[in-house]
């Protein structure tokens, strides 16, 4: 993710599917990730507001479900969305991750 804000790139579709675990022998992990599918990704160079739905909504920011602008920080929440499918093995808007954050209050 880093790469690609610096190259001021939006990818809005970050989720498990759009992520390939590669073998890699010379890290240390032996693994890195790559992230596919570019098909609604925006240039923010190019149009650096971006407005419209796009992706599915459980990996998606709120923001981007509504009426108002965005821009590559949106990828941030798919991120944590991702994050949060490792952790747990359920999708973020599922009843078993709602129960398990409510169980934390």
């Amino acid at each position: 993710m880093n790469t690609l804000h610096a190259l001021k790139i939006c990818h809005r579709d970050l989720k498990p599917d759009n992520i390939l675990l590669r073998p890699d022998p010379s890290r240390p992990s032996g693994y890195y990730l790559t992230v596919i599918d570019f098909n609604v990704s925006v240039d923010m160079n190019e149009s650096p507001v971006i407005s419209g739905a796009t992706g599915i909504k459980a990996w998606s920011a709120p923001e981007t479900r509504s009426e108002t602008s965005y821009n590559e920080i949106s990828d941030c929440y798919s991120l944590g969305c991702l994050l949060l499918y490792l952790m747990t093995g359920s999708q973020p808007d599922s009843e078993d991750v709602k129960t398990r954050l409510d169980s934390l209050e």
